[in-house]
């Protein structure tokens, strides 16, 4: 179960450095990483955070022992996938990334 949350973490922090070696600049959040690819690999975004979130959920359910806090890690995931499911954070319809970024945050 830790090799699945271990992967998950190197995917998405080698996701990070391959585009920060590519535009040579640290973006703000890793929303704002979708910014900066071009139209075709925008979609890379999404499944880059849903197999994080996919490959962490076991590991961090079972590693938590109290009920309310399981139910807690079950809203975090929520919050990856949310993120994932609506990148583009500029712009009037965004509601459902900055509500997933606020419960991933809880």
């Amino acid at each position: 179960m830790y090799i699945s949350c271990l992967v998950g973490f190197l995917i998405i922090f080698l996701y990070c450095i391959i585009v920060i070696i590519h535009d040579r600049e640290i973006p703000n959040s890793i929303s704002q990483i979708v910014y900066s690819l071009s139209e075709k690999w925008k979609w890379t975004f999404t499944i880059v955070m849903f197999i994080v979130g996919f490959m962490i959920v076991p590991q961090l359910i079972e590693s938590i022992q109290n009920p309310l806090y399981k139910f807690l890690g079950f809203f975090t995931v929520l919050g990856i996938l949310g993120v994932g499911a609506d990148p583009l954070v500029k712009g009037e319809h965004n509601i459902v990334h900055y509500l997933s970024a606020i419960i991933m945050g809880i």
